[in-house]
C-alpha cells in the first residue's frame, strides 16, 4: 500500500467484563480484562489503524524491550 509509518500510540487499561465480551472469552462475567487501545499513524499524521484489544487477565503476559536512546 506504500504507507510509510511514524508512530503508534498504545492506551493499556485494566477492565471489568460485560457479559457478552466474557462469554467470548469464556470466563465469568466482571472479571479482570486488560484492554489495548491502539492508533497506528503514517508520516502524514493520518491514522492508518485502529484497535481495541481484550485479554484475560489471568492468562496475559508482556515481555518489552525499549532502548535506551533512539538517536543515531
Amino acid at each position: 500500500y506504500n504507507v510509510r509509518l511514524s508512530l503508534v500510540d498504545e492506551v493499556l487499561e485494566a477492565h471489568l467484563s460485560e457479559r457478552n465480551e466474557a462469554q467470548m472469552l469464556e470466563m465469568p462475567a466482571h472479571s479482570c480484562l486488560l484492554v489495548i487501545l491502539r492508533v497506528l499513524w503514517n508520516i502524514e499524521n493520518e491514522p492508518v489503524e485502529l484497535a481495541r484489544s481484550l485479554y484475560r487477565g489471568d492468562r496475559y503476559s508482556a515481555v518489552l524491550r525499549i532502548p535506551a536512546h533512539t538517536n543515531k
